[in-house]
């Protein structure tokens, strides 16, 4: 089978969406039975998967296409670069609006953020966001997404119709918790993974910390802190208000995926309070570090974290403030396995074997 894939948003630069591409496709490379054509950005990205991948194999090419993504200039220069083969996948929603020449087509929709929550978007960026969706949703053969929610999001979304040629196949997480160290620091603390986004609810986050009955621990955040609270000037007070006597919130700062587990090791537990997620990455990562969690009540979390997790109510900081001072109180605890990304590169690759014979 000859594959194309679209790795112009490969690594640690594109966030979640550069560690999927980059843990599925290192994977999948290592099917010797499929010829496989990686569309890169640059040349930094094409000598690094060469590295990778030992040495460039007989079975792999690599094109550069420097086209800006989500731009005419992407649109023209991507149909024009894909070769003949038998699937061309991209895994996100940038997908080329005109024929390519590849026999199916393929796009991981990781969640339809834009079009379920609209109010966070200017109406411009509503209006410029919606072909992506609408030619990823009906010009694909097939679509992957990464949870059960984010398939019936879709279906609710962009047609029911949809729903049939949609697959759910979870995240991996590949951790070797037995190699991190905790961090060297003396306090007790609740961890927050996140960004500044509004969905992810920092600001209640942090009202339900002050509310605490239990005032032994501080509440760590992976970030920066001009990061989160700029234009933000409500969460801007609540961290002053806090730290006015001592500093009981603090922020990590930029730091590597090592130094981030290293906080997931140390921690006490984590807090996730989004009001939306197409997955939970955060929450399938505290669990390999077997934190107590308290997240949000909402469906992607209720799917990953079933009965072994605790659940508040987002929008209300008195609910997250019972929530943080029960888990404070509870033992590590015991999870079920969750899979690998090579789990993950598995699945995808019956998934795309099944299509190819269709």
């Amino acid at each position: 089978m000859r594959i194309t894939i679209d790795c112009r948003m490969w690594g640690k630069n594109f966030g979640g969406i550069g560690r999927y591409v980059q843990e599925i496709v290192l994977e999948l490379l290592k099917n010797e039975k499929w010829d496989f054509t990686l569309i890169v950005a640059d040349e930094k990205v094409r000598k690094e998967i060469v590295k990778s991948s030992d040495n460039q194999p007989t079975h792999l090419s690599l094109i550069i296409c420097n086209a800006k993504m989500f731009t005419v200039s992407e649109q023209v220069e991507l149909p024009r670069v894909i070769p003949m083969c038998d699937i061309f996948w991209s895994p996100y929603m940038n997908v080329p609006f005109l024929p390519c020449k590849a026999k199916s087509r393929v796009v991981t929709l990781h969640d339809v953020f834009h079009l379920a929550n609209p109010q966070y978007y200017s109406f411009m960026k509503r209006v410029m966001i919606k072909p992506f969706y609408y030619f990823s949703s009906h010009k694909s053969d097939m679509i992957l997404t990464v949870s059960d929610f984010s398939k019936s999001e879709i279906a609710r979304t962009c047609g029911a119709n949809i729903a049939n040629k949609t697959v759910a196949v979870y995240n991996g997480c590949d951790i070797d918790v037995m190699q991190v160290h905790e961090p060297l620091v003396s306090f007790k603390y609740i961890l927050f993974v996140g960004s500044v986004k509004p969905h992810k609810n920092l600001k209640n986050a942090l009202l339900g910390f002050s509310l605490m009955k239990n005032k032994a621990h501080k509440f760590v955040i992976v970030g920066k802190k001009e990061g989160f609270i700029t234009g933000d000037n409500e969460v801007f007070g609540i961290v002053d208000n806090l730290n006015k006597d001592t500093e009981r919130v603090i922020f990590t700062g930029n730091i590597s995926d090592d130094e981030l587990y290293s906080w997931y090791k140390g921690a006490t537990a984590l807090v996730q309070p989004s009001f939306y997620e197409g997955f939970g990455l955060p929450v399938v990562e505290a669990m390999k570090f077997n934190l107590p969690i308290a997240c949000s009540d909402i469906p992607v979390f209720r799917e990953i974290g079933k009965n072994f997790v605790s659940y508040f109510n987002p929008y209300s900081p008195d609910s997250i403030a019972e929530c943080l001072d029960k888990v404070v109180l509870m033992p590590k605890k015991d999870y079920p396995h969750w899979i690998s990304w090579k789990e993950t590169a598995n699945q995808i690759a019956v998934e795309f074997e099944k299509l190819a014979l269709k």
